[in-house]
């Protein structure tokens, strides 16, 4: 009891620094535009919401071993290339576009993401070269996936700049790269594409899951970070806490109003409010929260920022 009542007492003097209405998380609502799980659908298909294209190899449902749920798994046999198709209607302005990726062994072929414009235009996203790194349409090497593990990747694109950011498990590693020469405009049809390769004989395997296309100026986790409450398709993704049944959801509430006190480059630690530079360990705005730029008038010039060290 004695900690509970230090951490209310926290919370309380870390609110009363700040007016009413900024204590309190704002809630963010963003519909998804797409959203596939594969979950609904039976092993051996593909959901009607895309389109495959396999070729002389296969792409269907399957049960990923030591995971609890469905992916599409991309099995090749021959050096032909295949892919899928989504189609998003002409998407314009800011795009995110979240997905998860497993390669279960190293391969001769490279692995993109294309989109298409309505007008036709194809322009590459970002590509996972053959010895897994995540490459920008250039080859630039940001970060490097292994096998045997689902990674979550997600690209933020301005269709107006043609800008993109990279992110994978949450972590900015790219940012301000240039796609589609500036000049796609909308995306139309978005594409998981794996090569077809002249040489070697190490065909790719890999899972595509939790496919999911929606529209905002940053990453649902980014604003997240920022203190605010997503509900991300119906379904809520946030820091807020309601009510305090335990010390748990007490620990909760305290790291809520912490996030908040954050934004104002301030600390609250328990029974004090700190001013200056945010506590160590507990900066809630890293290069992540960075991610996002208005597009301005201009000629746009690629700008190439990696962040972190490049790794996972």
């Amino acid at each position: 009891m004695k900690k509970i009542a230090a951490i209310m007492t926290s919370v309380f003097m870390c609110s009363s620094f700040l007016p009413v209405s900024a204590a309190q998380s704002e809630t963010v609502t963003i519909p998804y535009v797409y959203h596939e799980t594969f979950n609904d659908t039976a092993d051996g298909l593909v959901p009607s919401s895309m389109v495959a294209n396999a070729k002389t190899n296969k792409i269907e449902v399957k049960s990923v071993p030591s995971e609890s749920d469905k992916s599409l798994k991309f099995t090749s046999s021959t050096p032909s290339d295949f892919y899928t198709d989504i189609s998003l209607g002409g998407l314009e302005d800011n795009v995110v576009i979240d997905f998860k990726v497993r390669f279960d062994k190293k391969s001769n072929s490279d692995f993109r993401i294309y989109m298409k414009n309505s007008a036709g235009k194809e322009s590459e996203v970002l590509k996972i070269n053959n010895s897994l790194q995540l490459c920008s349409p250039d080859g630039t090497a940001y970060s490097k996936l292994t096998t045997g593990k689902f990674y979550k990747l997600t690209v933020k694109i301005n269709t107006k700049s043609g800008l993109a950011n990279y992110y994978v498990r949450g972590k900015e590693r790219a940012r301000d790269i240039l796609i589609g020469g500036g000049t796609f405009q909308n995306i139309s049809i978005l594409r998981f594409h794996s090569l077809g390769f002249a040489g070697g004989n190490v065909y790719p395997e890999f899972y595509i899951d939790e496919i999911s296309v929606y529209q905002s100026e940053k990453p649902d986790f980014v604003l997240k970070n920022e203190g605010k409450d997503v509900s991300l398709g119906g379904g809520t993704v946030g820091s807020s806490a309601s009510g305090i049944a335990s010390e748990s959801a007490v620990e909760d509430l305290y790291r809520s109003a912490e996030n908040v006190c954050g934004r104002r480059r301030t600390v609250c630690r328990r029974g004090q409010h700190v001013g200056g530079a945010l506590h160590k360990g507990r900066e809630n705005h890293g290069a992540a929260s960075r991610g996002g730029r208005s597009s301005r008038g201009g000629p746009y010039v690629q700008r190439k920022r990696p962040v972190g060290d490049g790794g996972i």
